[in-house]
């Protein structure tokens, strides 16, 4: 669905709000992505027309925003790669979550990792562990920016935060994705268990708010 109505004005012009998935997929145009209520007001996050990568926005009241510096490295790939898609909070804080390229790998292709950043009051930003059950596989190319898996969605939970999304075994297209879920206590840290996740394709905003009663 479209949040621009909700977060407008923090990117200029909030007639112009993007759908979720046209501002994810061409992130350079522009626009807000997701918004989330918490514990020291509004935390929003989209991608700036200033084309600078992912940014971060925070406000008491909805009415006055500030922008918010995250640290995506210092270079293009760190900037231009990084997706954030999806907040969500709850008593604790704030938790973001999307996918980072990894373009170390010695791979033919570069490689996805699920990435989450967490906040207590949307204004420091930590990025979560980057452990073994963030591997999410190859990227396809696409001529353009490489269709990567990551986390899609995120939800406050009974013990936590539960984020859901999608995983790929092979950089060929065509080949369908798996679903992927993920269980954190405190954000920082995310347990990866696809149990029960007999089928293929993607998780998104749909499934991550019943992902947690799902697994009980």
């Amino acid at each position: 669905g479209r949040v621009g109505r909700h977060v407008g004005g923090i990117l200029d012009e909030h007639e112009r709000g993007l759908g979720v998935d046209e501002a994810v997929e061409h992130p350079c145009a522009g626009g807000p992505v997701d918004v989330a209520a918490g514990p020291a007001g509004l935390v929003a996050i989209g991608y700036p027309y200033d084309q600078q990568g992912a940014g971060i926005w925070r406000s008491a009241d909805g009415l006055t925003w500030e922008r918010v510096q995250v640290d995506l490295g210092t270079t293009p790939a760190g900037k231009f790669y990084t997706r954030m898609v999806a907040v969500a909070a709850n008593q604790q804080g704030y938790t973001i979550v999307g996918h980072v390229v990894d373009f170390v790998d010695p791979g033919p292709k570069p490689r996805a990792r699920a990435a989450a950043w967490t906040s207590p009051d949307g204004v420091p930003w930590t990025r979560a562990v980057d452990a073994s059950d963030m591997d999410v596989g190859p990227c396809v190319e696409t001529g353009e920016d490489p269709d990567c898996p990551g986390m899609l969605a995120v939800a406050p939970s009974a013990t936590g935060f539960v984020a859901v999304g999608h995983a790929r075994s092979t950089p060929e297209p065509g080949i369908p994705d798996q679903p992927a879920a993920w269980t954190s206590r405190d954000g920082r840290t995310w347990t990866r268990s696809d149990a029960g996740l007999d089928f293929a394709g993607r998780l998104d905003a749909r499934e991550a708010a019943i992902a947690d009663y799902l697994r009980r």
